[in-house]
């Protein structure tokens, strides 16, 4: 959960086949641990799901599961619902944090018939202060998340469908980011300090980043303008007033590779700055969006904010400091934007904060809405409010005037 996304759900159409010839994976999201039980013995049961013919389910205690478990141990149990037919089944269950590292998997197999407990699993999995240290970074806003993956066993008599194996592209991709070998572009980061006279001066000795001019050609434009039609190769670009790490980590996004939590928590507000100048316009959104997530917008900051946000345009953070403008009737709210209708829309869309009707239609009009509305479409996300509306509606009107044009054909046929 550690990406801004949607899950998926799959739905088997027909009857799916008994026993599946790879892993399966369940993910189990925990709301609110903080609040779970705290005493031994009080469980926390998942929903039941089928795997193999069987129902099952997860039996988590956030406190353990009874006195053979240690204090401050969380103990979790895969349960089997009905045991008239005899299975036997690998399985792991394990807990990444926001970063998307493994931090904790414990792994068996186990026999369930009628004759065998109906749970299998460990009374003591994992601390639960460790869960919910800030500094271990597992829960996300307060969710644990944990995953399952279970397997038959004894499936080596049946047959067994061909490995495919995925394409390797953008792995091969990934393993060009800071490359050398076989870069044709390297930029130097300059670094600047304070003389004596008090003016900036620059120092001599830059970092050097090496990149891929074909690369940046298709997926930072931006940066391949600075180098210009004569560029010569490895020949270094200077790079000025953005520090070495930001740099890398913008350039990691440009070679298709995630960024880690961390590097969000530490980097956001640099990475908007930094891809509002070179013109990487999805990574200025994905930074903005993580700002907004992980800034809390109060009394003291909310003024600068605003400035911000209208330097940079960002939309999505403008949004937020109305909305807190609104809530807590801040009282210069009238002279803060040009236009107040802008508020109400971001709000309540211009009517009572009381009505159903109006939280829906703010929900509809909200920036993230229109941007993912805009991107279904195929549609460029960039934009204010209004641009994305007026957007959205000429590329209504084009494809109401396509339909009406494809029926008019099909009836002269």
């Amino acid at each position: 959960m550690n990406d801004i996304s949607c899950r998926k759900t799959h739905f088997d159409i027909g009857k799916p086949p008994t026993t599946p010839l790879h892993w399966q994976t369940f993910i189990f999201h925990f709301h609110d641990f903080e609040s779970l039980p705290s005493e031994k013995g009080s469980c926390v049961l998942s929903p039941e799901f089928a795997f193999c013919g069987h129902m099952w389910s997860l039996r988590f205690y956030p406190s353990g599961f009874d006195e053979e478990s240690l204090n401050d141990q969380c103990s979790v149990f895969l349960e089997i619902h009905d045991r008239e037919e005899k299975i036997a089944i690998d399985f792991s269950i394990s807990i990444f944090d926001l970063n998307g590292k493994e931090v904790r998997i414990i792994s068996t197999d186990n026999v369930f018939d009628e004759n065998s407990p109906s749970g299998c699993g460990w009374h003591d999995y994992v601390e639960r202060s460790y869960i919910m240290s800030s500094e271990n970074q597992i829960l996300n806003n307060g969710t644990l998340s944990i995953i399952l993956k279970m397997r038959p066993k004894g499936i080596l008599d049946r047959p067994i469908e061909p490995f495919v194996p995925s394409n390797t592209f953008q792995r091969n991709m990934s393993d060009l980011y800071l490359d050398e070998e076989y870069a044709d572009v390297k930029f130097a980061i300059q670094h600047k300090r304070i003389n004596e006279d008090g003016e900036e001066e620059i120092l001599d000795n830059p970092d050097f980043v090496c990149a891929h001019r074909l690369i940046l050609r298709q997926c930072a434009p931006g940066l391949d303008a600075m180098l210009g039609d004569s560029y010569v190769s490895m020949t270094p670009v200077p790079i000025i007033g953005v520090d070495t790490s930001t740099f890398k980590v913008a350039l990691k996004r440009v070679y298709g590779l995630p960024i880690l939590y961390n590097e969000w928590k530490k980097h956001s507000r640099e990475l908007i700055d930094a891809a509002d100048r070179f013109g990487l316009k999805n990574l200025k959104l994905e930074s903005e969006a993580w700002f907004v997530k992980l800034t809390a917008i109060t009394n003291e900051n909310v003024d600068e904010l605003r400035v911000y946000a209208d330097s940079k345009n960002c939309y999505l953070l403008k949004e937020e400091v109305m909305k807190f403008f609104a809530k807590t009737s801040f009282p210069m709210l009238k002279g803060i934007f040009n236009e107040v209708r802008d508020v109400k829309s971001a709000v309540t869309d211009g009517k009572d904060e009381g009505s159903s009707s109006s939280e829906e239609a703010s929900r509809k009009i909200c920036i993230s809405s229109l941007r993912r509305q805009a991107n279904d479409e195929g549609l460029d996300i960039d934009g204010s409010h209004e641009t994305l509306i007026q957007r959205l509606k000429d590329h209504s009107k084009m494809k109401t005037k396509s339909d009406i044009k494809s029926i008019k054909n099909t009836s002269e046929i």
